[in-house]
């Protein structure tokens, strides 16, 4: 059945900072959307570029008060909240602050894209709480529907992916796009460094932790060139070797399908309960 005359119809996606550009990836492909609303936060100016510079013609900041005022009243639009780096410091406070803004987007989405893996814990069982948010909950998954253990293994291609992956490259310190762009202050961020010009504890901790290379996850997004000398960059700051590991993005590419099939099945229940059987 066409999707034309339903309406409008919404999928939330709320997402990692560290998974911009994946994030940035499944929208700009997405050739149905009339709008992209992006939550204004202090992470909102990245993606709210790279839509841009991706072809999204209709790209809104908007505070999260006046999301409904600027959605169209028609076709298929998506609100994009980005979360930062910080808020895996505590498992819990992650859960319960994308929860929160779940629930305060449901009332206006379809569907709603938890654009993270477990995590630490953070999100395992999160089907617990779908009910509670208010509109269907889509997370990132596997070929096989596993949850996937965090922004690595969601380009890894999946759980055992990322077993395997950790098992034959010992000592190897992960590094995707946003990593390798922003590692200065996304270690402060997390912790791991107080002074983004002086690497040195970050030096000792490695040392620590047996780090002896940086692991590119080569995703074809971004800037190749950029992506290796920023990474280069980090290696060198570091001591460390470098290698590249070739990703995929079959999982998260899969899962947007996924929460954007659920959005147009939500919306066609609520606006047409009777041709619902023709899906």
């Amino acid at each position: 059945m066409e999707a034309q005359g339903w309406g409008r119809r919404v999928l939330g996606l709320i997402g990692c900072q560290v998974l911009e550009d994946e994030v940035a990836h499944v929208l700009c492909q997405d050739k149905e959307l009339e709008a992209v609303l992006v939550v204004d936060s202090p992470k909102a100016e990245g993606i709210a570029s790279k839509l841009r510079q991706g072809g999204v013609a209709n790209v809104v900041e908007v505070v999260a008060e006046e999301l409904a005022a600027k959605l169209p009243e028609e076709g298929a639009s998506a609100i994009v909240w980005v979360k930062p780096i910080e808020l895996h410091q505590s498992p819990a406070h992650l859960r319960a602050d994308v929860v929160a803004s779940a629930k305060g987007i449901a009332p206006l989405c379809d569907s709603i894209l938890i654009f993270y893996g477990v995590c630490g814990n953070a999100f395992r069982a999160i089907d617990k709480v779908a009910d509670e948010i208010g509109a269907p909950v889509v997370i990132l998954r596997d070929s096989k529907g596993l949850i996937v253990d965090d922004c690595i293994g969601a380009v890894l291609g999946g759980a055992e992916e990322y077993r395997n992956f950790l098992l034959r490259d010992k000592g190897g310190y992960t590094m995707n796009t946003m990593w390798a762009a922003n590692w200065r202050h996304f270690m402060v961020e997390t912790q791991l460094l107080h002074d983004p010009i002086d690497p040195e504890e970050a030096r000792i901790v490695f040392q620590c932790m047996d780090y002896s290379k940086v692991v590119m996850l080569v995703t074809g997004l971004g800037d190749d060139a950029l992506f290796h000398k920023q990474a280069e960059e980090f290696a060198n700051t570091f001591g460390l070797g470098n290698r590249e590991e070739r990703c995929t993005l079959a999982a998260v590419e899969a899962s947007y399908l996924t929460a954007k099939l659920m959005m147009e099945e939500s919306s066609l229940r609520k606006h047409h309960p009777s041709d619902f059987h023709l899906l």
